[in-house]
């Protein structure tokens, strides 16, 4: 047996990494398996003498641990397998099955009623079934003397029902549950409650016939990518896990299975993106407790009596980086008698944990209206928490004004209620471990009033007729049009500072920020510029075409996806641009398989816009794009003038602007004469199977170049910015020349001035800080008494 070096790290040696992550969960000690990743875990005990044994999933096999000191775990042996960062462990009586995505041993069983001898009987099953021999397996249960064995090779990669009670070495095929892809699952009384990964739902399946199953229901989970499940002790209650980002801890009452419905959802660390992997129901003095292992997360443990009200009330993070995605702890395993729990960090080892077990505080009741004593739905009831661990301590109230929220430590607690129209108010609870507080709080409307205004050309000062108005700030927005005169009327509004954005296209949005409307502000005057400029704040008409069966263009607030914790769509639009909209393909789910392009291409054109009264017209625009290696996925971005078309970009992997927006620029008469019939085209194309394959676009806009002279202007003295792009400051420096007095003028892609710099005799450089710079385009222009001498372009980042 080939030697396997260990190290042990008891709880003294690392309490001080430890004592800021934990509640409620003591590290005993942990095992690290040097550069062997791990993978699930589970455990058994000894009839014979009560030991407790870790089974470990290790890179190299099955890594049987002894854990009955949990101070000093001693590995026993390590049953060698196919190497893999794959393996997942049951057991049935004193017999361990384990399963591995490495090809070819089908299941491997390991009899343990030898330990702590190293002699075990091992052996694989790779029976044929149909056309298929078993040869790898993603995951499996046990249950009632029948293993189920779940996204294998063998059919559709639903479950496998195999029986191992009469030779537990020799497994009796019994029948199949395949209609689709299984990816893991939970058995009780021959149902299986079944994670349908790829098409987000479990399927609670009747299998007391493994040779015909029965499908009861199905029903989907929080963010629609099921992974694993597990049953309260009661059976009324399924658990479940979506293995994605941003992904929740979900209830479900099933008992009705003609009416199976949420009862809450509870994630950890919430707005980091975090996954979470497998939960286990465990009781503790008669309480359920979810324990669940969390990728970067570490393990957390729920308080899951009040299933309407799931709270936090233990944690402990294995894994230090800042980081998330599918790094951390794989596994976690809770079922010992005396406790202990074990954890499977893949990179990190194997964790023994001491846990308390406690009863959440909870604070539940309704929120009310002062005036009319009616429920209000949507009100935010929040516990003031600082570095709050989990989401448990915040609520939103239902449509009965109804609320639940709770906290794992007694003690006097603020609650903040908050909503959009109405004055926000706080209050004192006096919460206490397992009991629930009733509370009814009062909310009272803000007053309202009517605000109006006029929307003009600034050029003929005109009324702007069918001109868009939106006053918005982070919780509220009123919307409507101007009418024929350019005037425009809200009713219902309420005293506060807001964005007022005005736009209409053929005009360059107007947005300024911090404009305070009371009910004596007056009416509202603003000016609009001719010119054609899209930011995505307002539908202007662009039209989606294309065969794309997914991922298809769609206008909304980008929401960011992930691969491996990596981003792949920003998660919000051009920053220096009215509003937070953009067009992306697709904008749905958090990784990066979903919605993004699939079955063709998917096609974004612009409305018709006039350049004929442009001189040197110039398309700016900000994109994004995300192409897999090695694919033939495009994305192309051309213009038209109605009677031919020339391609601005054809994107590939490489190019600049991958996951994160890029402004871009082109001179239009240097690809096609200007016309009266002008469109631009943005098309991402999917022509492979199994790509990321995504785009986005926003902050469109068409600029005469001639109006800032910049290029075109023979430039008198040489000039050289460094750095450019720049980040923090740049250098603008005039290169070979005397000293003269020069002036330095910035302006943005509009043309107007944003900063000036005068520089005297002294010196022939300017300084450029980024402070009160947005990132994007900006030209600049240097004179000497009063005539320009040199211009050119500035980017920052």
């Amino acid at each position: 047996m080939k030697k396997i070096v260990f190290t042990i790290f008891t709880f003294f040696s690392i309490m001080l990494i430890s004592f800021s992550q934990n509640l409620n969960v003591t590290l005993a000690s942990r095992l690290s398996y040097g550069s062997q990743r791990l993978s699930n875990i589970c455990g058994w005990v000894d009839p014979a003498d009560s030991k407790e044994y870790a089974l470990v999933g290790a890179q190299n096999g099955l890594s049987i641990v002894d854990i009955t000191n949990p101070a000093n775990p001693v590995e026993i042996i390590q049953v060698p397998g196919p190497s893999s960062t794959w393996r997942e462990i049951k057991t049935v009586g004193n017999y361990a099955y384990i399963t591995t995505e490495q090809c070819c041993i089908g299941l491997q069983i390991v009899e343990l009623t030898n330990l702590p001898n190293t002699n075990l009987a091992v052996t694989t099953w790779t029976p044929k079934i149909g056309n298929d021999t078993l040869k790898k397996i993603h995951a499996l249960h046990a249950d009632n003397g029948k293993i189920y064995l779940y996204g294998s090779n063998v059919g559709n990669k639903g479950a496998i029902i195999a029986d191992v009670t009469a030779n537990p070495m020799a497994p009796v095929y019994l029948g199949s549950y395949d209609p689709r892809y299984v990816h893991d699952g939970y058995v009780r009384n021959d149902t299986i409650y079944a994670g349908h990964i790829y098409d987000g739902e479990c399927a609670i399946v009747n299998a007391s016939n493994p040779a015909s199953p029965v499908v009861l229901a199905t029903f989907e989970t929080p963010t629609k990518f099921t992974h694993n499940t597990w049953l309260s002790a009661n059976s009324k209650i399924c658990f479940t896990t979506d293995e994605n980002a941003n992904s929740y801890l979900g209830a479900f009452d099933i008992s009705d299975l003609a009416n199976i419905y949420e009862t809450d959802r509870i994630q950890t660390s919430p707005g980091s993106n975090s996954i979470v992997h497998n939960t286990h129901i465990i009781q503790n003095n008669n309480i359920d407790y979810a324990v669940s292992s969390w990728y970067t997360e570490g393990i957390t443990i729920v308080d899951a009596s009040r299933p309407a009200n799931l709270v936090q009330v233990g944690n402990y993070d294995t894994y230090t980086p800042s980081v998330t995605g599918f790094r951390g702890c794989w596994g976690v395993y809770p079922f010992f008698p005396s406790g202990t729990i074990v954890a499977s960090d893949m990179d990190s080892g194997l964790f023994v944990f001491a846990p308390t077990y406690v009863r959440a505080c909870y604070l539940e009741g309704v929120v009310k209206n002062c005036l009319t004593g009616n429920p209000i739905s949507g009100v935010n009831v929040a516990l003031q928490v600082a570095n709050p661990q989990s989401n448990s301590h915040t609520d939103v109230t239902d449509f009965l004004g109804q609320y639940a929220v709770g906290i794992a430590r007694p003690d006097t607690y603020i609650v903040v209620l908050s909503k959009t129209g109405y004055l926000s108010d706080t209050d004192t609870v006096v919460l206490s471990a397992g009991v629930v507080k009733l509370n009814t709080f009062l909310l009272c409307p803000k007053q309202t009033f009517s605000y109006g205004g006029n929307i003009f050309d600034n050029s003929s000062l005109v009324g702007i007729s069918n001109a868009k108005i939106s006053i918005y700030d982070t919780g509220s927005r009123w919307d409507t049009v101007t009418d024929a005169s350019g005037n425009f009327s809200i009713p219902n509004m309420y005293a506060g500072t807001y964005f007022v954005a005005a736009g209409k296209w053929g005009y360059v949005t107007n947005c300024p920020s911090g404009q305070s409307i009371t009910s004596s502000s007056g009416t509202l005057s603003m000016g609009l510029d001719k010119g054609i400029y899209d930011d995505f704040l307002w539908d202007f008409g662009w039209t989606v075409s294309g065969n794309a069966t997914g991922g298809i263009w769609e206008r909304g607030e980008p929401q960011g996806t992930f691969f491996q914790g990596n981003p792949i769509n920003p998660d919000a639009d051009v920053i220096n641009d009215c509003g937070n909209q953009a067009y992306v393909t697709g904008n749905k789910g958090v990784t990066s398989s979903d919605d993004d392009v699939d079955g063709g291409t998917t096609i974004l054109t612009s409305p018709v816009f006039d350049l004929t009264g442009y001189i040197q017209p110039v398309v700016y625009f900000s994109r994004w794009k995300k192409l897999s290696t090695n694919s033939s996925d495009t994305v192309v971005i051309s213009i038209s003038n109605g009677s031919s078309t020339a391609m601005l970009e054809s994107l590939s992997t490489l190019s600049l602007g991958s996951s994160s927006w890029l402004p871009r620029n082109y001179k239009i008469s240097d690809y096609l004469p200007p016309t009266s019939t002008m469109t631009f085209r943005m098309e991402v194309s999917d022509n492979d199977q199994d790509n990321t394959n995504e785009g986005g676009l926003d902050h469109f806009l068409i600029l005469d170049s001639i109006n800032i002279s910049v290029n075109e202007l023979a430039n008198k003295v040489d000039v050289r910015v460094y750095p450019n792009p720049f980040s923090e400051k740049t250098v603008i420096q005039v290169v070979n020349h005397k000293l003269r007095s020069y002036s330095f003028v910035l302006f943005d892609v509009f043309g107007r001035e944003v900063c000036k710099l005068n520089q005297g005799n002294i010196a022939n450089d300017f300084i450029l800080h980024r402070e009160g710079l947005s990132s994007g385009i900006y030209f600049y222009k240097i004179f000497e008494s009063g005539s320009t001498v040199s211009a050119g372009k500035i980017c920052v980042e």
